[in-house]
């Protein structure tokens, strides 16, 4: 059976997309420094203490739209290696589609340059497609292509050394 959401409820969605849009949109043109909860009230045409509601603070607003784009990235990378019937074959779909991802300029903003630092140590893999995601995302737009196709192959490399044959 179907949940019916009540107009409050509705309406309560409706307000946190357009929040998280609106956000994100800000993040990747001004940054996060560069910009306030005040900007993205104004820009989603609510009060300050709407956007309170739904998020607790700026980091909590931008934990949110950096959860979002990693979702949809995840999506695009896992839909990428679905479609091929070898897992080798998938794993190449799908650092091919993670690296367009980065090409993204907003992903690769929120996520590469605007990003929150990490205070823990992190495998070796995170850091390689880190680092190609950093590369993509500075690249400018002519040259991101090139780029993303260079990480590619350079990814495609240090993981074929570790491929048992």
């Amino acid at each position: 059976m179907t949940e019916v959401k009540s107009r409050r409820e509705m309406y309560s969605e409706a307000t946190r997309a357009a929040l998280l849009d609106e956000a994100t949109a800000l993040f990747a043109g001004r940054g996060y420094a560069g910009t306030s909860l005040e900007d993205v009230a104004s820009a989603s045409q609510v009060t300050r203490g709407a956007v309170y509601h739904h998020f607790a603070s700026k980091q909590a607003l931008f934990e949110a739209v950096l959860q979002r784009q990693e979702a949809r990235a995840m999506e695009a990378v896992t839909a990428a290696a679905a479609a091929a019937p070898d897992p080798w074959d998938a794993a190449n779909l799908a650092l091919d589609a993670y690296l367009r991802q980065c090409c993204d300029p907003t992903y690769g903003r929120l996520v590469w340059l605007e990003g929150p630092a990490f205070d823990t140590l992190v495998q070796f893999t995170f850091w390689m497609l880190g680092g190609a995601g950093l590369a993509v995302a500075e690249a400018p737009p002519p040259d991101k292509a090139r780029v993303r196709d260079e990480w590619g192959h350079l990814i495609g490399q240090a993981i074929a050394a570790l491929r048992i044959k």
